[in-house]
């Protein structure tokens, strides 16, 4: 097994080329009916949200992926993101610390150089009709030195506009890790030094809206996002 071990959170990553479970459909099925037996434990959200999508990510990369369940919606198009693991074969929802407003784009996994830890990246849309628009981009990773998974907010570009009557925005850029308003050029060398510190594990997950499917249906999904979950190591 490869490791990799820092102050923050060890995580142990696949050996192999690609890192995933798609070579034991069998062992999908048992979890994915483990999940479904448990339905009632981690669908609650469905009954608040027709935009309520579902499946697999390997979060603390123990080598078994977690059912997520990502619900998007309300005025500002916030996005929350639950998950669940296995333990002593019940269903636990796993702990989240800080920020539960998390990256509502498509997902890319990335070793971070510089935590020397996995994290989930994505950009997270906040809207307030024209007055106010930001694009944030965003991780969420496990620590298991808190035991929870954690958000993190590195910068953002925000549109701000003072007239209700009139579109005419002025575009800010913001550095949480600062805490501080940054002109556009730092903006542009937060981005580029950020990105070098990241490596690609070239990521690859399915998620399902669960809204109408029937039993049947949502069990084949989970079982099809369960065997799709998968990463490189090739670069680390």
């Amino acid at each position: 097994m490869k490791k990799f071990v820092s102050s923050v959170m060890t995580a142990v990553l696949c050996s192999s080329f690609v890192c995933g479970n798609s070579s034991d459909t069998g062992k999908s099925v048992r979890i994915v009916d483990l999940f479904m037996d448990n339905y009632a434990v981690w669908s609650e959200s469905a009954l608040f949200s027709d935009n309520i999508s579902v499946g697999f990510l390997d979060i603390d990369f123990d080598g078994e992926p977690e059912l997520t369940t990502k619900i998007s919606g309300g005025s500002g198009m916030f996005t929350y993101l639950k998950f669940y693991n296995i333990v002593d074969n019940k269903i636990s929802e796993m702990n989240i610390s800080g920020l539960r407003d998390f990256p509502d784009s498509e997902l890319k996994l990335y070793y971070n150089k510089n935590t020397h830890i996995m994290e989930y990246f994505g950009n997270n849309t906040y809207k307030s009709g024209i007055m106010y628009n930001s694009d944030t981009f965003s991780s969420f990773a496990y620590h298991d030195s808190v035991d929870a998974i954690v958000s993190t907010e590195y910068f953002s570009r925000i549109y701000e506009n003072k007239d209700i009557e009139i579109y005419s925005p002025t575009l800010k850029y913001y550095d949480y890790q600062k805490n501080t308003e940054i002109t556009e050029e730092e903006y542009n060398l937060l981005k580029e030094n950020i990105y070098g510190n990241l490596t690609d594990m070239n990521l690859n997950y399915s998620f399902v809206n669960m809204h109408n499917l029937s039993e049947e249906d949502l069990k084949q999904a989970l079982i099809q996002s369960y065997n799709t979950f998968s990463y490189s190591d090739k670069d680390i």
